[in-house]
Formats: structure tokens, C-alpha cells, sequence
């Protein structure tokens, strides 16, 4: 009896405008498939012919239906209507904005992301209610909360989907790659900026490479910024075969290089053309293009080091010195296209210095320079030279009294230390020599040093103590004491690393000294630079602090040497630290592993428990 009265009973709302509906969508796509990239306007007016019908028939359907049955029905033309509004947005898309203008394409665009957004928050909220309906069809009434739920349900799956359409299309439009492969750069080192900041003569990079490449996408992101920091550095984007004269003006033969071209000098880079081939040349595009500036923007210079008074070294002759080298020292000055030499008496150390000695580093000498040696560099200073000392507090160090003492300084050997502010490197009391400062004066010898000072700290290794000691007659003589040590610091008298009250006394020690030494008669000559002149001495208290144990640990170490080097040298060239690949070694300070010690240990453990306590104390309050 109940089957044959829902047979005889009329469905609740008509279902074969949904049929209409499915029926011209798939017209319409058979027929552009079938089109291709014409407009096809039969298979259009047909289907649109389907959704009008559709649209009309709910319309009437709504009409005619009693006053409870048409919140259901209203939902139902609207998600119809909306349907075929969509179909209506896709026909403007399709002749009503044809060529290639620039405003039709952009109109294009935002209809094309339009059309999906109507059509998917209208086909999926009619599935939805039809869903909904379909088990009780039949019925006088609607179960209209239930109904109104899917409806929601599927408004909102259709708005998420719709969230997806916009996201891809602002994606497709800003595309931007980002290339997390370790040791990519997304944009040029701190040293890399800085070159290029100092380049005060045009410098031309060229980037021959086909168009639409994407490793020359990556290189053009990477040139772009430094371009616009210095109007002097200019980026130029070409393909060998069609600029053949500039890339035999730079020694390209094929695409896949970067050329930096200065006045005469040229120097290239080998990238590739391939993405995957050119990845590994990639991960090193920054260290070579640095390389490369440095070379076209540098002339030849020559540095020489003082040798046969037992100073440090790169080549470790003896087996028994175990004292650490300097390997890194010069491969850092040769990679600021200086020459390096040796200075010795055979070279005119006790006679007269060679004319390109323009920059002389004295090494921790652990044997006495002889008084002729002593004479020449004071003549070289008096006259203008630029020198470097590091002095040598352990073993058997030589204190340099007849070279420093001509300068208006005193070399003490006593080791410092300091118990609090050291780098722990061995856990051991020895740790208390191995101190760090960061208390800089504004000296233009330690320029970067001054200007991170919070960031960037020194290392130094039993460094020793030098003091100031003006004389009044000996003229011209400048000094300036351009590092300190940290409070705290004391003269280790007994070396046994403990700071003993009775007998020692906390200073901030002077650990570096900058002096210059003006000429009488560049003041009296016409238009002669006295800065120029000028000899500079810079007087350091810790060879170690220039070792290879040291420069491969402290980045701050690294920077006094480029200050130093910079305000040493006679013309403004670029000096930059070069980009190591490797990842430098982390060394903490004793204070900084305290905080990470009792951190870890107490204060994480402390906060759980007080998060716990206070969980149960708001669950017996609730209950």
C-alpha cells in the first residue's frame, strides 16, 4: 500500500532540469574539445540552450510551488542561474575580448579566473541539495534544516575550491622560484655587497645566455640587486651567437658564462646552461663572481713577509715547531691579488727595502732583528711604509724593543687572561687565555669591527699586553690604542690561569695599537697628501690571533685583518673577506654555554612542570 502511494505520488521537485543541466555542460566541452582553440558556437548555442531551459524551468517550478516548498526551490534556481551565468562568462572570454592587447589579456585573466569560481559554487551546492533530497524525494515537505545544511556544505567545499583557483593564479602570475639546495644563495654574501659597494670605476657583467633559460633566471636574480647598489657595476644579459663581437671582446665562445669587464682586464665564470648540470657551478656563483671583481678591480700589489728571525710561517720546515701557521693569512692576501714575498737580508732587509715593498708583515720573530734590519724599516716607516707587526708573548718571543721603542711602544710578554670572558676550546684552566673583546675604539684601522661590534667579537690566544708610551721628542708620532681587553682581564704573573688578588690587578688591557708617523717634510711640499705619506704601523699583541687555529674559528679575526689591510694600503682597491664554502666551526663562549647548560637542563624542565601545575589546577577549579 505505501509502495503504490509514493509511485502515484508527484516528486517533490522536478529532476530532469539537473539532467538539462549536465547535458549542456558536456555539450559544450565535447564541442571544444572537438574545436579546438576556435570558438565553436553551435555546441555553444546548444548548450546554452540546455541551461536556459533549465533556469526557466525552476523558475516556474518556483513559481507556482506553495510558500514552505520555496526556500528549497529558491536555492535551487539560484545555484541553476549561477550555472548558467558561468557558461555567459565563458562566452565574453571567448569572443568578446579576442587579440592580443595587453588590456584583453588582462581582462581575460580575471574572467578566466571568475568563470571556475561561479561555476564550482553552483554546480556543487545543487549537488548537494539533490543529495540531501533524493531519500525523501517523495514527500509533501522538505526536511528544509536538513537540506540547508548540505547546501552550506557544499557552498563551503565550493568556496575552498574556489580559494584554490585564485592561489593558482596569483601563483602563475608572480612566479618566483626559490632554490633551497644547500649552498644556494638566494642573494649575494655580506663580503660580496661590500665589493661592490667599493668599486669606484665602471665594471661591466655580461650574462651570455639564450632567452628563456632558467639557469639565467637564477644568475639575473642574483645580479640584480648588486646592480642597483652601485651605479658604477652594470649588468648586461646577451646570447653568443647573436652579440659575437662582445663575446670575443670577453673570451666567450658559447652560452653558459658570466664575463666582468674592467677597462683592459676581463675575467669569466663557467655556469652552464643545463639546470641540472650548472647546479653545482651555482652553489659557488657567489664566491666566484667575488673572485672575479677582486681580480678586474685589482692591481698588482705586493706584500712581504719578514723571514730568518724564527717568525711564523706557511710551510712548516721544522717537524718540531708546533706552533700553528699561516696558511690562511696568505691565501686570504693572495686572494686580494697581492704578491706574496719574502723579506730577508738578501732581499735588502739591512740595507734598503725593495721599491714595491709597499706593505711589510713582521710575524711573531722569536730571534732579534739585527740594528741594520731595525735602521731600514724605521728609514721605510719615516718614509712612508706600511707595516704590520704581531708580536710573539710565548716561548722565546722577540719584544721588537728597537723597532717599537722608535714608535713610542712597549711590548710586555706577561700572558693575559680572564676567568668569565673566554672561548672555551679545550675545557681546561688554559681556556682563561683564550679571551675575546669586542671593545673597539672608532679607529679607521678597525672600521667593520666598530660598526659590529655587538656581532663580531676577537679571538685571541695568550695574547700579550701592549703599552702606549708617548715621547714627546720623537716627532710625527701618533699612537692610538684601537683595541682594549674586556674588564676582567688580567696579567697571569705566575701562569697558573686563576686570577690571584694579592699579586695581579684587572685592567681592560690594550691589546692593539695603530700608529702613524708623518714625515717633516710632506707638510712642506705643494699638494703633497700627508695621509699618503704617512707611515702607518699596525702593532698587534697576538700573532696566534692571525694563525690558521684562530682565522678558521673567528669571523671576527677575519674582519681585523681586511681593516687592517685597508686602512694599510696606499689606494682605495677593494678588500673584502673571501666566502669560504665550508661552514666555519661554532665556538661558544664560556657564558653562552652556562645559558645553554642550565637552559636545557633546569629552565625547559621548569616551564613544563609550571605548564603541567597550572593544567591541574584549572581542571580542579572546572570541576
Amino acid at each position: 500500500m505505501t509502495n503504490a502511494s509514493s509511485q502515484t505520488r508527484q516528486r517533490i521537485h522536478r529532476l530532469w532540469p539537473h539532467g538539462a543541466v549536465l547535458l549542456g555542460l558536456a555539450v559544450l566541452f565535447i564541442g571544444e574539445r572537438l574545436a579546438g582553440s576556435e570558438p565553436n558556437l553551435v555546441t555553444l548555442g546548444l548548450g546554452s540552450t540546455f541551461l536556459l531551459a533549465a533556469v526557466l524551468a525552476r523558475a516556474t517550478e518556483l513559481q507556482a510551488a506553495p510558500r514552505e516548498l520555496r526556500p528549497v526551490l529558491r536555492r535551487l534556481l539560484s545555484a541553476t542561474l549561477g550555472v548558467f551565468l558561468a557558461i555567459g562568462v565563458y562566452a565574453l572570454i571567448r569572443f568578446a575580448f579576442p587579440g592580443d592587447s595587453p588590456a584583453f589579456e588582462r581582462i581575460r585573466g580575471a574572467l578566466w579566473v571568475l568563470m571556475p569560481i561561479v561555476l564550482t559554487v553552483s554546480i556543487l551546492p545543487l549537488v548537494a541539495i539533490e543529495a540531501a533530497t533524493m531519500p525523501v524525494a517523495y514527500n509533501v515537505r522538505y526536511e528544509e534544516a536538513r537540506i540547508l545544511r548540505a547546501y552550506h556544505r557544499g557552498l563551503g567545499l565550493a568556496l575552498f575550491l574556489s580559494s584554490l583557483f585564485v592561489g593558482n593564479y596569483i601563483v602563475a602570475t608572480n612566479d618566483e622560484k626559490v632554490d633551497l639546495a644547500y649552498g644556494n644563495q638566494a642573494s649575494a654574501s655580506e663580503a660580496t655587497r661590500l665589493a661592490v659597494q667599493e668599486v669606484t670605476q665602471p665594471v661591466k657583467v655580461v650574462l651570455f645566455w639564450p632567452r628563456a633559460n632558467e639557469v639565467a633566471d637564477r644568475v639575473l636574480r642574483y645580479f640584480e640587486p648588486l646592480a642597483k647598489s652601485n651605479p658604477h657595476l652594470t649588468i648586461e644579459r646577451v646570447d653568443q651567437a647573436l652579440a659575437s663581437e662582445l663575446a670575443q671582446k670577453a673570451g666567450v665562445s658559447e652560452n653558459g658564462y658570466i664575463a666582468v669587464l674592467r677597462e683592459n682586464s676581463k675575467e669569466k665564470v663557467r655556469i652552464g646552461t643545463d639546470a641540472d648540470s650548472a647546479r653545482s657551478n651555482l652553489r659557488h656563483l657567489d664566491k666566484s663572481f667575488l673572485d672575479a671583481l677582486i681580480k678586474v678591480s685589482s692591481s698588482d700589489k705586493v706584500v712581504y713577509f719578514t723571514v730568518g728571525h724564527g717568525e711564523r710561517t706557511w710551510t712548516i720546515d721544522n717537524k718540531e715547531d708546533v706552533r700553528p701557521p699561516i696558511k690562511l693569512l696568505k691565501r686570504q692576501l693572495e686572494a686580494w691579488q697581492y704578491k706574496v714575498k719574502t723579506l730577508g737580508v738578501g732581499e735588502g732587509l739591512a740595507t734598503e727595502l725593495p721599491k714595491d715593498a709597499g706593505l711589510i708583515f713582521i710575524m711573531g720573530p722569536e730571534k732579534p732583528f739585527l740594528a741594520p734590519e731595525i735602521e731600514t724599516l724605521n728609514k721605510a716607516i719615516s718614509a712612508g711604509a706600511r707595516v704590520v707587526i704581531a708580536l710573539e708573548a710565548e716561548r722565546d718571543g722577540d719584544g721588537l724593543e728597537g723597532l717599537l721603542t722608535g714608535l713610542g711602544l712597549r711590548f710586555d710578554k706577561t700572558i693575559l687572561a680572564n676567568e668569565t670572558k673566554n672561548a672555551p676550546l679545550t675545557r681546561t684552566p688554559v681556556d682563561n687565555t683564550y679571551i675575546w673583546s669586542n671593545k673597539y675604539s672608532s679607529h679607521a684601522s678597525v672600521t667593520s669591527l666598530t660598526r659590529n661590534d655587538r656581532l663580531v667579537t676577537l679571538l685571541f690566544k695568550s695574547g700579550a699586553l701592549v703599552e702606549t708610551k708617548p715621547n714627546p721628542a720623537l716627532p710625527g708620532i701618533k699612537t692610538d690604542v684601537v683595541i682594549r681587553a674586556m674588564d676582567g682581564t688580567f696579567a697571569d704573573l705566575n701562569g697558573n690561569f686563576v686570577f690571584d688578588a694579592a699579586t695581579e690587578k684587572k685592567e681592560s688591557w690594550p691589546l692593539a695599537v695603530a700608529v702613524t708617523k708623518t714625515p717633516a717634510t710632506s707638510t712642506k711640499v705643494k699638494g703633497a697628501d700627508p695621509k699618503k705619506d704617512e707611515g702607518r704601523v699596525f702593532v698587534l699583541a697576538d700573532v696566534d690571533a692571525f694563525s690558521d687555529d684562530l682565522l678558521q674559528v673567528s669571523q671576527g679575526n677575519s674582519y681585523l685583518l681586511r681593516d687592517i689591510v685597508l686602512w694599510l694600503q696606499v689606494n682605495d682597491e677593494p678588500v673584502v673577506p673571501t666566502v669560504a664554502d665550508a661552514d666555519k666551526k661554532i665556538e661558544h663562549r664560556r657564558a653562552d654555554d652556562a645559558y645553554l647548560f642550565y637552559g636545557t637542563t633546569f629552565g625547559i624542565p621548569a616551564l613544563i612542570l609550571i605548564a603541567g601545575l597550572a593544567t591541574v589546577e584549572r581542571r580542579r577549579r572546572r570541576s
